[in-house]
């Protein structure tokens, strides 16, 4: 019985042993990507955006050359810049979806704030913003979790505006977040 029970014991303890390795190990690729991916994430979202470039002029040249004579000295040139404009296009709508505009959060804070009761009861009934407003946007990042899975931080916007109304005024403080979806 006890040689079974020690070896049951051995079992565990070499379980554990491998499970701690694999996670060490796993942690070491995670740290080391992430650490990759901050110094050089300029450099490999460029080459990213050269090959999608070339791959999609390959792509319309080949297609052109069922259509037109590609002696024609404007071909290629044409090609290149019918790609480059839809690798630049997309890569602006791509960042525009993690993107915070701030103009929308100031409004859709003034809104709630101007139908807020108890803010009217205190400060009076016209609540009035003011255009001067002090805004840090942070875009938000892409991370390595230790799983070694790709995700996202999300964009936020701190925005501090003084608000006014008849009876007093005062300083808005608000953070926003920018969901998925």
């Amino acid at each position: 019985m006890a040689a079974k029970a020690s070896r049951a014991g051995a079992k565990q303890v070499a379980k554990l042993v491998k499970l701690v390795q694999q996670t060490s190990v796993l942690q070491a690729a995670s740290l080391q990507l992430s650490s990759t991916w901050q110094s050089h994430s300029t450099a490999i979202t460029s080459l990213a955006a050269a090959a999608a470039t070339a791959g999609l002029y390959h792509l319309t040249y080949s297609a052109a050359a069922h259509f037109v004579d590609m002696t024609a000295p404007g071909v290629a040139f044409g090609c290149v810049g019918a790609s480059v404009a839809a690798v630049a296009g997309l890569g602006l709508y791509v960042r525009s979806g993690f993107m915070v505009d701030p103009e929308r959060v100031y409004q859709v804070a003034m809104r709630k704030l101007t139908q807020h009761a108890g803010l009217q009861e205190v400060m009076g009934a016209p609540l009035a913003g003011s255009p001067m407003r002090v805004q840090l946007v942070t875009r938000g990042s892409w991370f390595i979790q230790e799983t070694l899975l790709l995700q996202r931080r999300a964009p936020r916007i701190h925005m501090l505006f003084p608000l006014s109304g008849p009876l007093q005024s005062g300083v808005v403080s608000l953070q926003a977040k920018k969901l998925p979806g």
